[in-house]
């Protein structure tokens, strides 16, 4: 099933219904080579490069994988920090992932730190975004929790860290409906292209 095949779908739910439907088809061998190949377009990037502090997610079946750029964070002697459920507040905040922590598998399956460090999100310097789907222009598409725009703190968020969407090139369609609160991504990174919302908004 194909974005041209069926006609590119515009609503929400249409383009998470969409994007469901296409991670059912995917195998773990394609999973693998193109998480691969857009783990090192990640690397390749400016803000990556000088990063000292990075947010990454622990990826969820079907998701694109993100173990070889957590190691690569690691080589590099960066801080590496993920999600994790804060029950005291009932909202995700920043953990520490150091290299020997393990991880369990969290509320809504989501992997998280068996150990928790808390670090305050305004201590990084680049986060890593999953998301249904993503536009040229940064617009994200969650599950509709919004717990990363939370964490990000809304679209009026003046927070210094560099915001990276990763996904699937078919996850990228040409609009995603964005709301109030919506965090739009500073770069689009898929395992075909990077995606500047700097430039192309110019």
């Amino acid at each position: 099933m194909s974005k041209e095949a069926v006609g590119e779908p515009v609503r929400k739910e249409e383009i998470r219904h969409f994007v469901r439907m296409r991670r059912c088809e995917l195998d773990a061998v394609w999973i693998g080579q193109k998480s691969l190949a857009a783990q090192q377009q990640v690397t390749e990037l400016p803000e990556f490069k000088k990063a000292k502090v990075v947010c990454c997610y622990l990826a969820m079946e079907n998701e694109v994988r993100t173990d070889r750029l957590l190691d690569r964070c690691r080589k590099e002697g960066k801080t590496v920090c993920v999600p994790a459920f804060c029950r005291q507040t009932g909202k995700y905040r920043l953990s520490k992932l150091e290299k020997d922590t393990p991880v369990i598998e969290g509320r809504w399956k989501v992997w998280e730190p068996a150990h928790i460090k808390w670090i305050a999100v305004d201590k990084v310097d680049l986060i890593v975004v999953p998301g249904m789907a993503f536009d040229p222009l940064g617009g994200r598409l969650g599950h509709g929790g919004g717990h990363y725009d939370a964490i990000l703190g809304g679209n009026k968020s003046k927070l210094r860290c560099s915001k990276v969407g990763l996904a699937f090139d078919f996850q990228v369609f040409r609009s995603v409906p964005m709301g109030k609160n919506d965090v739009r991504m500073d770069v689009v990174v898929t395992e075909k292209q990077v995606l500047r919302s700097d430039r192309i908004a110019s």
